[in-house]
């Protein structure tokens, strides 16, 4: 795997993170959040308790693509690549391969890419684009069963009672850009039926969904608000003020994706694209593109009610800009490219318990999991 896969895709995606951790589980104030980018890294690294490592097994045939997915099992890491071998690829906590997760393909308990994947106690759910199919497996990918869907859009979320489809910038919706589809298969609920056009661009985000016990949270990205869905009510979770990254108003207007896009790109502005909840802490991820400029990289931490902003540096240059994964109560996961290693090392080895890990790394190697355990000691109020 060579760094020219890397930076192939860096003038699509300039990712930034912004994290939250916040006491208070069952917050929705919905007020208008300001957005802050000029602190240091400095306010981030001081929230860390310890780092450790995980250099995921590197072969010729798993060959991992471009920004994948990173999922946390109770013993194994999940890995989703849509880009390059879309496939699943599963490691142990100590980074060997385990196994793949189905394959690609249209027969049977196959999938043709992936805009969907959750894990259920001892069952892993994916949802294939194109045939429209929602398939189990075991962990160890043995094909459990798949169904079809009426509709499928750019994420999927499966529910106890049903699904929930995700239709973004440049994905026609006839009926609304987010579905409810039973257990009987029939599309029963409409949302964001009156929205405006321009949303997402295809496979930009694939990650819209995310979930904390009852709540399911929705990344609405070219608006500046996080969405929420619980007992069949669709609402506001947080709000945000961007500031002067604000989109332009006639950025909403446009009817072709491409077109939008493209008249997005003449402005600075910030994107929601991903929100974690855990038991200990919110974490929201905002990608912030500046004209002419690289895009850069802040992570912010919400506790107290009091909000604490950093810059981590450019997303093409900095080990965790657009890294955030996963979050397991106050410890948040991170996928590193292999060239950023060892800038990797001086930003985070005085952390880590385990740095002996990145001495084998290479260029060439596969992503490194950075597993980041925050203070507990935020948490005790």
């Amino acid at each position: 795997m060579r760094t020219s896969l890397f930076t192939s895709f860096y003038f699509i995606l300039a990712l930034t993170i912004l994290i939250s951790c916040s006491s208070n589980n069952n917050s929705t104030d919905n007020s208008r959040i300001k957005v802050e980018f000029k602190n240091s890294i400095d306010t981030f690294t001081n929230l860390i308790e310890s780092v450790e490592y995980v250099a995921l097994e590197t072969d010729s045939i798993n060959v991992v693509g471009y920004n994948p997915l990173l999922y946390v099992g109770d013993d194994s890491y999940y890995i989703v690549d849509n880009v390059m071998a879309r496939n699943i690829f599963r490691y142990d906590l100590d980074g060997k391969f385990l196994n793949r997760i189905g394959n690609r393909g249209r027969g049977p308990g196959e999938y043709l890419g992936i805009t969907g994947f959750q894990l259920l106690k001892d069952t892993v759910i994916v949802f294939s684009w194109d045939d429209d199919k929602v398939i189990k497996y075991t962990p160890s990918g043995e094909f459990i069963e798949e169904r079809l869907l009426p509709r499928i859009g750019e994420n999927s979320y499966y529910l106890s009672d049903g699904y929930l489809t995700y239709f973004g910038f440049g994905w026609a919706s006839p009926d609304g850009r987010l579905l409810y589809i039973g257990k009987d298969t029939t599309i029963s609920r409409e949302y964001l039926v009156e929205e405006k056009n321009m949303k997402r661009l295809p496979g930009t985000y694939p990650d819209v969904f995310s979930s904390y016990q009852n709540t399911v949270f929705i990344t609405d990205t070219e608006e500046p608000h996080l969405l929420k869905y619980e007992n069949g009510e669709l609402g506001v979770q947080y709000l945000f003020d961007f500031g002067k990254y604000s989109l332009p108003k006639d950025f909403y207007n446009y009817d072709n994706p491409i077109e939008a896009f493209e008249y997005s790109q003449q402005y600075d502005h910030a994107n929601i694209f991903k929100f974690l909840k855990t038991s200990k802490c919110e974490m929201i991820g905002l990608f912030i593109h500046r004209k002419g400029k690289l895009s850069t990289c802040v992570y912010g931490l919400n506790y107290n009610n009091i909000w604490h902003w950093s810059d981590v540096g450019d997303f093409t240059a900095a080990p965790l800009a657009g890294g955030l994964k996963d979050a397991k109560e106050e410890s948040l996961y991170f996928l590193v490219f292999p060239h950023l290693v060892e800038k990797l090392k001086e930003q985070l080895n005085r952390y880590a318990v385990n740095p002996d890990v990145l001495e084998g790394v290479t260029d060439e190697s596969n992503y490194v999991i950075v597993k980041i355990n925050l203070k507990r000691e935020l948490f005790t109020n």
